[in-house]
């Protein structure tokens, strides 16, 4: 029985962020942010973490790239404000599911994107009439 231990990791998936091609399997996909916590373990209990990896996962073949800590930060931003602009466009006309949750395609997402920009325009210019 192991008393002391190193060897449980924590993954942590923050969603899809980049779309470039991978160097492992040559395919062009977004890659998943992961931020990869591994702990000091007593009793086989996490206890402490020592080690905290920021990483660019490919879906298809599971190759990483290691970021540093601000460019994780600057990710998590990003997918912040892509989810605070997609809830901002939701509307009780979008397909429900038993949760209650709103989900659109992207072509659904554009298409809204494109009328509100063509409200704004609408309205810039009467304004400027009046």
């Amino acid at each position: 029985m192991s008393i002391f231990g190193r060897d449980y990791r924590k993954v942590k998936n923050y969603g899809p962020v980049k779309r470039e091609r991978c160097n492992n399997c040559c395919n062009e996909s977004t890659f998943q942010l992961q931020k990869l916590s591994t702990w000091f373990t007593l009793f086989s209990i996490p206890i402490i973490p020592y080690r905290t990896n920021y990483l660019l996962v490919c879906p298809i073949c599971k190759n990483y790239e290691e970021i540093d800590s601000s460019e994780f930060l600057d990710y998590v931003d990003l997918i912040q404000s892509q989810k605070e602009s997609e809830n901002q466009l939701l509307s009780s006309d979008g397909y429900i599911t038993e949760s209650g949750a709103i989900y659109r395609t992207e072509t659904q997402l554009n298409f809204i994107r494109q009328m509100k920009e063509i409200e704004m325009e609408r309205e810039k210019r009467n304004s400027s009439n009046e």
